[in-house]
């Protein structure tokens, strides 16, 4: 598969295997066969003989099982039942194949034919420290895909406090097996442990989980009963962090700054990239502290403090992400942010600039069309070879929004049998780079599909709400 440019990290995922299966079962069974060696010798012990007669009476009864033989009944059984609950895959909660009775109800239907359940976090964790995500899905169809989850923590104002590639597997969770394994009628578990950075201002943050095929990235949509669209992402609901015992120290940033102000310090400051192209977003994180009491209220000309600078402590020390866009048209080598605050400005570390290749030429159309989403992009045509679609895209603007572009392929009765959604052109032309005028070619593969009675749809949806942009189209339809 084709690797979209940018910076990456490979990832190794250790998880189950047949003979790991079978070393746990063999385990179990040599345990249980232990203890009834254990509990046979003691019960064929006896003690030396004396002179000391019971009376007749009570030697007469029966005594079926020994103190001894209960003692160790009683010892090893908490054992075994913490062993079957933990290492085995036989010991299930009740599933009816719809609904599960852990965690917090979710059930929301993904288009590849898994069910996200329900999902387990805490209500309320301390700023800097460390809980646990742990989600439950199921497969209402057979996927061959293989799906991992990505789970996302939003600061109020819908940035990302951490993203997945910053959470980890906890030691206590085994991971199962890939999705294209999972079987109808059973369920799963992810678990992801996450890290609240040091210096996150109190607040109510969202905690949502983007699940993406693995091989091609895409994410797997979230859709409604017809299959139609809803988001790329679940949310699973909200998590309110307070404040430290104590200010964050030793907090590492990529920049240091130490510039006034007013009454507080911008101590330093971080990048996502040091090099971008025209209409990228570049995320910053600014780390302050407050110096004097009282502080008005700040506002800066790339946020607007969420945590507001007026309910700050003398010593406090919080971080903040944002972005700021490159310009889609900018023509320099180099690209500088300015942050700006009460009449006080500091310049950041300047990035590189990407220069793209555009093309303002209409290329080849086999089926031409002018479809406009918002007069802002129009659908200049497209080519079908195969399983393979041709979108062609002409930017009538540039677009604020950074845009999902899908393709829907439902059959006669509604259903999405098949879809791909992405940013355009295999997610190497963000719509945030589009200039006026330009024509940006998008490739599609689908499956197979049949040869009649189907529909196809095109659209686009904000990346980041999953809000439409515009309404699909059809553009192509096979009784």
């Amino acid at each position: 598969f084709t690797i979209p440019s940018g910076t990456h990290k490979l990832e190794i995922n250790f998880g189950n295997t047949p003979i790991r299966n079978i070393g746990d079962i063999v385990t179990l069974i040599a345990l249980v066969v232990i203890v009834a060696y254990c509990v046979f010798r003691i019960s064929s012990f006896r003690l030396p003989t004396s002179n000391f007669q019971l009376p007749r009476e009570a030697s007469n009864i029966q005594h079926p099982i020994t103190n001894y033989q209960l003692s160790i009944t009683f010892f090893f059984t908490p054992f075994i039942f913490i062993l079957l609950r933990l290492f085995t895959p036989f010991t299930l909660s009740p599933f009816n194949g719809e609904t599960i009775s852990i965690g917090k109800p979710i059930n929301a239907k993904l288009a590849s034919g898994l069910n996200v359940l329900s999902s387990e976090f805490p209500s309320s964790m301390e700023s800097g420290s460390e809980f646990d995500v742990v989600l439950y899905l199921a497969p209402r169809e057979y996927t061959p895909i293989e799906y991992r989850p990505r789970f996302d923590l939003l600061t109020p104002d819908g940035f990302f406090a951490i993203n997945g590639d910053e959470a980890w597997v906890p030691r206590w969770h085994r991971e199962p097996p890939g999705t294209q394994y999972w079987g109808v009628g059973q369920y799963a578990q992810w678990a992801r442990r996450i890290k609240i950075p040091d210096g996150t201002p109190p607040g109510d943050y969202q905690l949502r989980v983007n699940i993406f095929n693995r091989g091609t990235l895409e994410p797997n949509s979230v859709v409604n009963d017809d299959g139609a669209f809803i988001a790329p992402y679940v949310s699973l609901g909200s998590i309110r962090v307070t404040r430290p015992l104590s200010p964050a120290i030793n907090i590492k940033m990529q920049y240091q700054a130490d510039h006034r102000f007013g009454a507080i310090t911008l101590l330093g400051y971080n990048m996502d990239r040091d090099s971008a192209r025209g209409g990228d977003d570049v995320y910053l994180t600014f780390l302050f502290r407050a110096d004097q009491l009282p502080i008005t209220n700040y506002k800066f000309n790339f946020f607007d403090p969420y945590y507001s600078t007026s309910e700050w402590q003398r010593g406090d020390i919080w971080r903040f992400q944002t972005k700021a866009r490159v310009p889609a048209d900018v023509n320099t080598e180099q690209y500088r942010f300015t942050l700006k605050a009460n009449d006080s400005s500091y310049e950041l570390a300047p990035i590189k600039v990407i220069p793209i290749q555009r093309t303002f030429t209409a290329p080849a159309i086999q089926n031409p069309t002018s479809i406009r989403f918002k007069d802002v992009i129009e659908l200049a045509g497209y080519n079908i070879k195969g399983n393979q679609i041709e979108l062609i895209w002409k930017a009538l603007a540039t677009p604020e929004e950074n845009l999902i572009a899908f393709v829907h392929v439902e059959d006669s009765s509604g259903k999405i049998i098949a879809q791909s959604d992405s940013v355009p052109a295999n997610w190497s032309r963000p719509t945030t780079g589009w200039v006026k005028g330009e024509y940006i070619v998008d490739t599609r593969i689908l499956p197979p599909l049949s040869n009649g009675g189907i529909t196809l749809y095109v659209g686009f949806a904000d990346r980041s709400s999953g809000d439409r942009f515009g309404d699909r189209v059809i553009i192509y339809k096979l009784p």
